[in-house]
């Protein structure tokens, strides 16, 4: 079973799509009525509607690939209505033109100059207005959900002296990921209640919930915003785990959503096949225990928490209950490169990495948020993974 849940990005800018498409609405409306009262010819209004139709239709075409196909959805009562006011406008406009110029021996008046400015401005408004929808704010959302994340963890310290464990467990699958513990400082109280920690492995735990009949409340299947980058065009979809699923080689885990954030767990991976790590020089590793006092490298030079892209199978980044190394965690060993859109692998599964443009965000110990850049020095990347590794890091 598989259903899309929009990014955080998106359920924001839905207000704005929404008042800018009632507003040309209106406009399209008045649009409308004044070109049947001034030409009194509805063939002529229809033809211009018909024209404006399909230049909606060959501009939505023009958008980027790499937009998401929500986007897209949105653009369509904004464009379209845009559009269409302004080609109706256009036709009584020129309606008026011919009519003045017969009245006047040829001369326009400054009223319908003045018309005619204000429908070249409206078109450009509506034709502008939707490219707001871009990479800058999905990359700001993505931002914002960091610090959501910094905060919640910074909260959860404050509560219990330490930062939440990497993962409560070293055993494959079956362990429930730091995400899960600070699920209460996210305002998401009601989905921590239903975490049993003291179960043998999360994955049954969730199944039997799952399974019941009827089904009974469960943490897994319903997805969170604030563990989803908008960029990424595989966040927000569920995942039916195990071998009834379309993937079947991952964990029987149950319906769950992967996220695109994931714990530093220092500058060395573990041994082959993501097999876990309980000694790690960062911050998050299995069964971790990391507080402030251990960030003796500075909290505003350690990467905590940092982005990577989600697999195309979904198989890997389950943000409450997975695996451990490359689900809840990962090294800065491999650097920090582009990834692609490819099937779980160890190229992309053990490095950070993520959908923007020439970098990826990292949380800091601070609770701040940067965007590292692909061109970085690698020693001063790793550098900045270690808690305690004595470095001198500048930027």
């Amino acid at each position: 079973m598989n259903h899309s849940f929009p990014p955080r990005g998106f359920e924001i800018a839905d207000a704005g799509f929404g008042t800018g498409s009632l507003m040309l609405v209106v406009l399209l409306c008045l649009a409308l009525a004044a070109s049947w009262r001034v030409t009194g010819s509805r063939k002529q209004v229809f033809l211009w509607t018909v024209v404006g139709t399909l230049f909606a239709v060959y501009t939505l075409g023009r958008f980027p690939r790499s937009d998401y196909e929500v986007s897209r959805t949105k653009l369509w009562p904004l464009l379209l209505c845009g559009t269409i006011a302004s080609v109706a406008f256009v036709a009584t406009v020129r309606n008026i033109v011919r009519r003045e110029s017969l009245r006047t021996g040829g001369a326009i008046g400054a009223s319908v100059v003045v018309v005619t400015a204000a429908i070249c401005t409206l078109f450009l408004i509506a034709i502008n207005t939707p490219m707001t929808c871009g990479p800058a704010p999905r990359r700001i959302l993505c931002k914002n959900n960091l610090k959501q994340i910094g905060l919640a963890m910074h909260n959860y310290h404050d509560v219990h002296r330490t930062f939440p464990m990497g993962s409560t467990s070293e055993v494959l699958p079956g362990a429930w990921g730091m995400m899960s513990q600070i699920l209460p400082y996210l305002e998401l109280t009601n989905t921590y209640n239903l975490i049993d920690f003291e179960a043998p492995g999360c994955c049954q735990a969730v199944k039997v919930l799952q399974q019941a009949i009827p089904p009974k409340p469960d943490p897994s299947s319903n997805g969170i915003t604030a563990f989803f980058c908008p960029d990424d065009f595989n966040s927000g979809s569920q995942l039916l785990s195990g071998p009834t699923g379309p993937s079947p080689a991952t964990y029987d885990c149950g319906l769950l959503f992967p996220g695109d954030y994931l714990g530093v767990s220092g500058h060395v991976e573990g041994n082959p096949g993501c097999s876990g790590i309980t000694n790690g020089s960062g911050t998050f590793y299995s069964l971790s225990r990391t507080r402030m006092r251990d960030i003796t490298d500075g909290s505003s030079n350690t990467m905590i928490v940092g982005e990577r892209g989600i697999p195309s199978d979904r198989g890997w980044g389950w943000y409450l209950c997975g695996g451990t190394e490359c689900e809840h965690y990962i090294s800065s060993e491999r650097g920090l490169s582009p990834g692609a859109n490819v099937p779980s692998w160890n190229g992309t599964l053990r490095r950070f990495w993520s959908w923007h443009a020439g970098g990826a965000h990292f949380l800091l110990g601070d609770g701040s948020v940067r965007f590292l850049s692909y061109n970085m020095d690698f020693d001063t990347y790793r550098h900045m993974s270690t808690r305690s590794g004595g470095e001198i890091v500048s930027f």
